[in-house]
């Protein structure tokens, strides 16, 4: 798309991998992401290199972070496996490692302990060039905290995930708190908190094709455009229904390809959104 990058990741939306890159590239895509342990990087690579695509990012596995709040044994085995995923990022030259803070929604817990181990992380990326982007989900306290403790460091940015911030975070302005962190984005959708009383649960987060549900997309590309994001928008999207959900039921009506090219096309709308109240100031 002119003057906007483009990019999805490669998720649950049925296909292998290479099947998923192929049809990205084929629809429009300029680049794609990649959890790291679904698959081998080099290889990863190598077919994004031969489709002339952009590795945008790879998203670090989300239980070795949380254990690294436990303390003890385990939480230094969770550190290694990030650090083997920062190491594999930098062998294909991705820039970015996105990490959650920590999985659920827990007390934060051995608090100094899991700082001084995001520390290290922080050390090792930059000493192999990678930048490490913390996403907005469930346990914001421990967002709050990993933010404020390398708020100074420009090797740690912020990813901002449109649709976490509907459900896991009911409705908060993530961007107003780390929009002057942002360096990579999850694009999705979301129906918000379902629970009449607020209570925020885990199936709520429906990862929706953008302007099927509740999001308000003017402001999504304002607060974008405040904070002078211009790399490329990444979405992350997915066909899967949550355990007694439906909203995904429809998408599963469509073949892979059908899926991908509206995805493409719902990419566009808001990438010109953007440019178009960009130009407005």
């Amino acid at each position: 798309m002119m003057n906007q990058r483009l990019c999805m990741a490669v998720n649950s939306i049925g296909g292998t991998t290479d099947e998923q890159m192929e049809l990205f590239k084929r629809v429009g895509f300029d680049g794609y992401a990649i959890d790291w342990e679904d698959d081998d990087m080099v290889r990863v690579k190598a077919v994004g290199d031969r489709l002339g695509m952009t590795f945008e990012y790879i998203h670090a596995p989300l239980d070795p972070i949380t254990r690294m709040w436990r303390g003890g044994k385990e939480a230094d085995e969770g550190l290694s496996v990030v650090l083997k995923c920062l190491e594999d990022a930098a062998a294909v030259e991705v820039p970015i490692v996105v990490c959650h803070a920590i999985g659920g929604k827990p007390e934060l817990v051995k608090e100094r302990e899991g700082l001084d181990r995001y520390g290290r992380i922080v050390e090792r990326s930059k000493e192999l060039g990678v930048r490490i982007a913390i996403e907005n989900t469930e346990g914001e306290a421990h967002l709050a905290a990993v933010m404020k403790e390398f708020w100074e460091d420009s090797w740690v940015g912020f990813c901002w995930d449109t649709g976490h911030e509907l459900c896991h975070n009911s409705g908060k302005d993530m961007m107003a708190l780390y929009g002057d962190k942002i360096i990579c984005t999850h694009i999705n959708d979301n129906l918000g908190v379902k629970d009449f009383y607020g209570n925020t649960d885990w199936t709520d987060d429906c990862h929706l094709l953008p302007f099927d549900g509740i999001s308000d997309w003017e402001s999504v590309v304002d607060r974008l455009n405040k904070y002078g994001y211009d790399r490329p928008l990444c979405f992350e999207l997915s066909r899967s229904n949550k355990p007694n959900r439906h909203e995904s039921d429809i998408y599963n009506m469509l073949s892979l390809e059908d899926y991908v090219m509206e995805a493409y096309k719902r990419a566009c709308r808001v990438g010109a959104l953007k440019m178009r109240r960009a130009k407005r100031g």
